[in-house]
């Protein structure tokens, strides 16, 4: 990369891009079905139910409180969260950022490594989502930031902060937490930052604002440790050993073929050589590199972790996006470090990668938002408003009995007890009793439901489960349909 003057407009125009981006994709793409489960779960915390004790909630407990904010307002409710993880969104690149301009001292690198976040697909269409993902980033990056601040000199009030952003963003994302310990174990490793007494503040600023979690962890520990933990490990019951390994491998190679993760795989390559190539200056007085380092390891972390629940998806890798790119000055030198003949030629590499990244996105915007794949075309954003909305007229306050938990919240109808996660019965090896004492749908409760009529209407994908087809079909009759939302109401 060659050396210039700065020029802040670009960088500039780059962060609105990104930021109009997010608002964009945040109202147009297609709903994600998680979002149910954490719009349902901010309805039932703001009626005074708590996670895991009185619904099952497979993530940590922050969030459905956050969004509790703006729980009870049917349709609408799915807007303002989506928009509240766009303001997350743009807080999280403007930290980016900000910690990018403090590591790179080239102008044309920065321009260019924020040109790859700005464009990512992963984070473009998966944090503007009323999910975790964007929180659990924005606060992991305050975090690093704050430890980043703090590797030259001791100075308690930033390393506190860094624990409370630390916190936040477990307390959102429980896979994030071996980050967490990794800045811990920095902080104790580095006697610039205070060594022991930094990690001491960091672990009692973290301790303090993890308490409400902690009330819940010591009230109910088994619920709590299974819906964070356990349930994640065997939530694909039609899976032996043999077939998760396969889908991993299939999810890996998916990726590969994803030309915007290939290039940052191959940063991550370059990054990994020249980090080792410079691991004897990381130890010396080189504040940059040792952020550099840092994220990198950080990176690493985070995605290991991810390919341990079982099924993997992409998506999960959105957390380790801004960590890459952060490690990547230490890689691109590699690159410009050479004759100056080969610096010539390499001008061209920025711009060649930046066409193929940008052409990249191409792909996430025809299937987030064209809705071209039949597994997920029914839920754009006008076929669930439409069912809400005609949902959301039925006479009455009788619960609703969904497949997806997303339905009766954003209908502004109460969900059958039991039903807050999913409608439907989980196949793993667990008998039902075990199942409705974690609060799970089982087809003995649905049944029930069915039997005494306890819901106005029965809402399916594509069709009724068989093992409550009948019951359903003696209860309830056909009513009408929204793409692959068969709706049934009560036979009276």
């Amino acid at each position: 990369m060659a050396d210039g003057k700065y020029n802040i407009k670009w960088d500039g125009l780059l962060i609105i891009g990104h930021s109009a981006m997010l608002v964009v994709f945040g109202l147009l793409r297609l709903v994600d079905g998680d979002e149910g489960i954490y719009l349902s779960a901010a309805r039932e915390v703001s009626h005074g139910l708590i996670p895991y004790i009185d619904f099952f909630y497979p993530q940590m407990p922050y969030l459905p409180y956050l969004f509790s904010l703006f729980s009870g307002w049917g349709f609408a409710s799915l807007i303002l969260t989506r928009l509240l993880s766009v303001l997350a969104g743009v807080l999280t690149i403007l930290l980016f950022y900000v910690i990018l301009r403090r590591i790179c001292k080239d102008p044309m690198m920065t321009t260019f490594l924020l040109m790859l976040y700005t464009f990512s697909g992963l984070i473009v269409f998966f944090h503007p989502l009323a999910k975790p993902f964007v929180w659990a980033n924005l606060f992991l990056l305050a975090s690093f930031y704050f430890i980043s601040r703090a590797s030259d000199s001791y100075d308690w009030k930033i390393i506190a902060m860094a624990g409370v952003a630390a916190a936040l963003a477990v307390n959102m994302r429980l896979t994030v937490a071996p980050a967490a310990v990794l800045f811990l174990v920095y902080l104790l490793w580095n006697k610039s930052a205070g060594g022991l007494r930094s990690g001491l503040i960091y672990f009692a600023a973290l301790l303090m604002t993890s308490l409400p979690a902690i009330f819940i962890l010591i009230r109910d520990r088994e619920r709590f440790l299974f819906d964070n933990i356990g349930f994640h490990f065997i939530r694909n019951p039609l899976a032996d050993q043999m077939q998760s390994l396969i889908h991993r491998l299939i999810t890996m190679a998916k990726m590969l073929i994803n030309p915007q993760i290939l290039i940052l795989l191959i940063l991550t390559l370059l990054i990994g050589i020249a980090l080792y190539r410079n691991r004897h200056r990381i130890s010396e007085s080189e504040p940059a590199l040792r952020i550099q380092y840092g994220a990198a390891v950080t990176a690493i972390v985070l995605v290991v972790v991810h390919l341990l629940p079982d099924p993997v998806h992409q998506q999960y890798f959105v957390q380790a996006v801004p960590f890459v790119l952060l490690a990547a000055p230490a890689g691109l030198n590699l690159l410009t470090d050479g004759p100056d003949d080969s610096k010539e030629r390499l001008n061209v590499l920025p711009k060649l990668v930046s066409a193929i990244y940008l052409l990249a996105l191409m792909p996430y915007i025809v299937i987030f938002v064209g809705g071209v794949r039949r597994v997920d075309g029914y839920m754009t954003m006008s076929n669930i408003r439409d069912i809400a909305a005609y949902l959301s007229r039925v006479p009455g306050d009788d619960p609703i009995l969904s497949e997806r938990a997303l339905i009766p919240v954003l209908a502004g109808k109460p969900a059958c007890r039991g039903m807050e996660f999913i409608g439907w019965d989980y196949p793993f090896e667990m008998t039902p009793e075990r199942k409705e004492y974690y609060h799970l749908a089982t087809n003995h409760r649905i049944n029930e439901i069915l039997e005494k009529r306890e819901a106005s209407h029965l809402v399916a994908i594509n069709h009724i489960d068989e093992p409550v087809a009948q019951t359903a079909l003696a209860n309830y009759e056909f009513d009408t349909s929204f793409g692959a939302f068969q709706v049934y109401r009560r036979i009276d």
